[in-house]
């Protein structure tokens, strides 16, 4: 059994389907690209397994369990924890108060509040208001915020969204310290540079349906996927 295993997954908003029986997996120790033109499901897929939207059918199972229907608090608690696409901060708190936030005993969450911004790289920041950050620090912020719950899969909508060449190349790094930290890695991204390079596998969603899957350079050269996303 995948550490999280997707069947027939159906996403319908009355009569526009976003998701179609659309089939997917990740493994242990797995970082897994989700990747696909502007509307083709990317982020409801995401939402349908963090909890946000309930399947209108098929399942979603995670470590043996059935969580699909499950609200997101909920999902967490299992070990699944995500990123939005549009950096979601207490903008008025510290970046520290921010990672402190997802824990609950005050001591223990303040030492791992500074572990994991060390390990994110801003522990020179812990004491600056999230919302004056550098945009590359904001990121790496959220990412420390989802770190907190202790998942053992992290999905990240578009991390790299905005970042500089420098900074990009800081968040490759990051993600593969995460990988070697026994969490597992679902990703969104446009940057392909950062899909091809990262990543063990990757699938192509297209107007809510799987249009193919393989090792990046299978995906690079599907003639399929050239044609509906990379612009060939």
């Amino acid at each position: 059994m995948s550490l999280l295993e997707v069947k027939n997954l159906t996403r319908s908003f009355g009569g526009l389907t976003a998701l179609s029986n659309v089939d997917f997996h990740v493994e242990e120790g797995e970082i897994v690209s989700l990747i696909g033109p502007n509307g083709a499901g990317k982020t409801t897929f995401f939402n349908c397994v963090t909890g946000i939207y309930s399947p209108t059918s098929g399942s979603i199972t995670f470590r043996d369990e059935v969580i699909a229907g499950l609200r997101p608090g909920r999902v967490a608690e299992k070990g699944i924890s995500r990123t939005f696409q549009n950096i979601r901060l207490f903008a008025s708190m510290t970046a520290l108060e921010n990672v402190m936030t997802s824990r609950e005993e005050e001591k223990a969450t303040e030492e791992k509040g500074h572990h994991l911004l060390r390990f994110v790289g801003i522990s020179p920041r812990a004491n600056s208001t999230a919302g004056n950050l550098p945009y590359g620090d904001q990121r790496r912020l959220e990412i420390a915020r989802a770190l907190a719950t202790e998942p053992k899969l992290l999905l990240l909508d578009e991390p790299a969204a905005g970042m500089n060449q420098h900074e990009t190349d800081g968040l490759k790094s990051l993600i593969s310290k995460i990988r070697n930290n026994a969490i597992s890695i679902l990703l969104i991204e446009h940057h392909m540079k950062v899909v091809m390079s990262i990543s063990n596998r990757v699938v192509v969603l297209d107007h809510g349906e799987k249009l193919a899957e393989g090792t990046p350079k299978e995906i690079q050269k599907n003639p399929d996927v050239i044609k509906a996303y990379l612009g060939g």
